[in-house]
């Protein structure tokens, strides 16, 4: 009945906007009361006054229009529950429906569900007013899905990435294209066709995937449009209208047919899985959820273009814009792959992993003039990336996170389209060999290990940056930068002698904040110089940090913190109180201390002063013993209970008294 009671809200508030009744649905006076008229009736009657038999006869007017909203809703209930069977799926997909739809349709809209008698077509019939509902650019990145395997978890950044290398989204209003993407995907969410998975500790969504029904649903409407096709062994796509191709864990031992069958296809998405414990295929099964959920045998991408006639060059697929493949392992062959790129020219995107890459295969990239999205995820790519790399001039994501790439070209970073470089410990360019990278918004993550007289000065020609993660600082050769990135959200910053008083950071759109020594600091920090310049940070991490109480009680004056976390941190006289005025908005509190700490040194004591009103996490890390000391105006036992019951996590022994 929970979502009987949750689609009735929607029905009420449908009610409050005045948005009518369905002819279905009208029984009794539906005509709207005002707040201000009762309360005007309330007034009358509370100081006596004599009500006439018209006014009288409105009031009676009104508690009938509150009965027949209760009528209303408990109709519609009845009508919902003939509707969908009592599948909850379905109670929420047509409560979504109809809260984007005018009451006066409702009728016509029950009718033509109705019109099957089987509860599975009659939430086919939901989903596709909902997809017919959605607008065009949104249609295709909802399509996109389909790609996928099913129940998969999809990286929401990524995602978003893929789309606009795609062509999916197009910068509108000043608003770029990410913000554009994200935007569709929480409308997405919003009508409950996608579904949250993770969120980050900012609050952000980071995975989402697709239910069952979902996913089933798009292959048939991805299909019917021409927008992507799934081959399976029973199902073979009419090779004139496949430009989208999606082989999900599908491996053949024999050679393939389908470069020769689908020479005009623009899209092939393959994805083969790895046995876990070793890196040999096997023939996983996916879970059934219809009939394209079967378990299948499996095709591994690398036999596509395993043909003799064929030379070093793939004749075919000449048009093919889009290469994805994921799970390959190290024994695949990577010879059919240099193939595919040698052949196709007009590569837009281009996303590998698991396969042998080496620098001959990346040579193929460098020629793909109209590439946007590049991700190579490889072990056994060592090398540096060529030279010519930086005639990828339309190039806007680069990841190649999960390699051992040590360093890009300084060609590279005159690419002007740059949106977003990702990788591990990457140098920075020399500011004399770097063009305006105005439109970079991630950056991570850079090293500067061993490098001396760092200035900084390649930052200001990255105004625009959003995110931006450093490692091996030596304390003052990031400052000068910082403070130029006024529209930097979230900054990750590892080495030795961080100061956040020095720092110098003045943005009020930053909203996460990590700073992590190398090994334990000892230096005090005084903290932020004026808080207030970071009203909208709401996560801020330290690892290895010497906290002394001035510290505390400076980060407690952040307006929307939300989130703080203390890790392998060393306290003055090895206790953490938390002040009576500050944290109004915690909700999650990590503590943990460092294991270097002294074993001599009395337990760590944690005095709570604050009510802390909205904490939800209290988080004890790896801490042997803490006492908790309820101190201040919290001296009492309710709260002393809610504090308990709100500790969690790691090997601990902790008492509670009133100090």
């Amino acid at each position: 009945m929970l979502f009987y009671y949750k689609l009735l809200g929607v029905v009420i508030e449908k009610t409050k906007e005045g948005k009518g009744s369905s002819p279905e649905l009208e029984k009794g006076n539906t005509s709207p009361v005002s707040e201000q008229e009762e309360g005007k009736g309330k007034g009358k009657g509370s100081i006596g006054h004599e009500v006439s038999e018209e006014e009288e006869g409105k009031e009676k007017g009104s508690i009938g229009h509150k009965v027949s909203k209760e009528e209303e809703g408990s109709h519609l209930v009845s009508k919902v529950e003939e509707i969908t069977m009592g599948l909850p799926r379905a109670v929420v997909m047509l409560a979504h429906l109809l809260r984007t739809t005018e009451r006066s349709s409702w009728g016509s809209l029950f009718q033509h569900i109705c019109k099957s008698s089987k509860v599975e077509k009659r939430l086919q019939r939901i989903l596709l007013l909902i997809f017919n509902a959605l607008p065009n650019d949104l249609k295709s990145c909802f399509l996109y899905f389909a790609a996928f395997p099913q129940e998969t978890k999809i990286c929401t950044e990524e995602l978003v990435r893929l789309w606009a290398a795609e062509g999916f989204l197009c910068p509108k209003d000043g608003k770029s294209m990410e913000f554009i993407g994200h935007g569709h995907l929480k409308e997405l969410i919003s009508r409950d066709l996608v579904q949250v998975v993770t969120k980050d500790d900012v609050g952000f969504v980071q995975s989402v995937s697709i239910a069952n029904h979902v996913h089933n649903f798009l292959r048939m409407e991805a299909r019917e449009t021409s927008f992507l096709d799934v081959h399976f062994l029973y199902h073979v796509p009419e090779a004139a209208t496949v430009r989208r191709l999606s082989i999900p864990d599908y491996q053949s031992e024999s050679s393939s047919t389908l470069e020769h069958k689908y020479r005009k296809l623009r899209s092939l998405i393959s994805r083969v899985p790895k046995e876990q414990g070793n890196l040999k295929h096997t023939a996983q099964a996916q879970p059934v959820g219809g009939e394209d959920d079967a378990p299948l045998p499996q095709r591994d991408l690398s036999s596509l273009n395993e043909d003799p006639k064929v030379g070093t060059a793939s004749l075919f697929w000449t048009s093919l814009k889009t290469l994805i493949n994921w799970g390959a392992t190290k024994e695949d062959p990577t010879k059919p792959i240099s193939r595919v790129l040698r052949g196709s020219r007009y590569l837009r995107v281009i996303s590998l992993e698991g396969h042998n890459v080496d620098e001959k295969m990346l040579r193929c990239v460098s020629n793909k003039v109209h590439l946007r999205y590049l991700r190579v995820d490889s072990t056994n790519l060592t090398t540096t990336i060529p030279v010519s790399i930086g005639d990828l001039l339309r190039l806007q994501t680069l990841d190649v996170r999960g390699s051992k790439i040590s360093r890009l070209p300084d060609e590279f970073w005159k690419i002007q389209t740059l949106r977003h470089v990702l990788g591990d410990g990457l140098p920075f360019p020399d500011p004399a060999s770097a063009t305006n990278l105005r439109n970079l918004q991630t950056l991570e993550t850079m090293s500067l290990k061993g490098v001396d007289q760092w200035d900084g000065k390649i930052m200001l020609k990255m105004p625009n940056l959003e995110t931006l993660a450093v490692e091996g600082l030596d304390g003052s050769n990031i400052y000068a930068a910082l403070h130029q990135l006024i529209y930097l959200k979230r900054l990750r910053l590892c080495g030795d002698n961080i100061k956040l008083g020095s720092l110098g950071i003045d943005n009020h759109n930053l909203v996460l904040m990590e700073l992590t020594h190398e090994k334990l600091s000892r230096e005090d920090d005084a903290g932020f110089e004026d808080t207030s310049k970071l009203f909208n940070l709401s996560v801020l991490k330290l690892m290895r940090t010497h906290v002394e109480q001035a510290f505390i009680n400076n980060i407690a004056q952040l307006p929307n913190l939300n989130h703080l976390s203390l890790q392998d941190i060393s306290c003055a006289d090895n206790k953490l109180e938390i002040p009576e005025q500050g944290f109004d908005r915690l909700e999650v509190l990590e503590v943990s201390v460092s294991a270097s700490s002294d074993d001599d040194k009395p337990p760590l004591k944690i005095v709570v002063n604050s009510a802390l009103g909205r904490l939800k996490t209290f988080k004890l890390i790896s801490c042997k013993e803490v006492t908790i000391v309820v101190g201040g105006k919290n001296g009492n036992q309710d709260f002393n209970n809610q504090l308990k019951c709100r500790c969690s996590g790691g090997r601990y022994k902790y008492s509670i008294a009133s100090s």
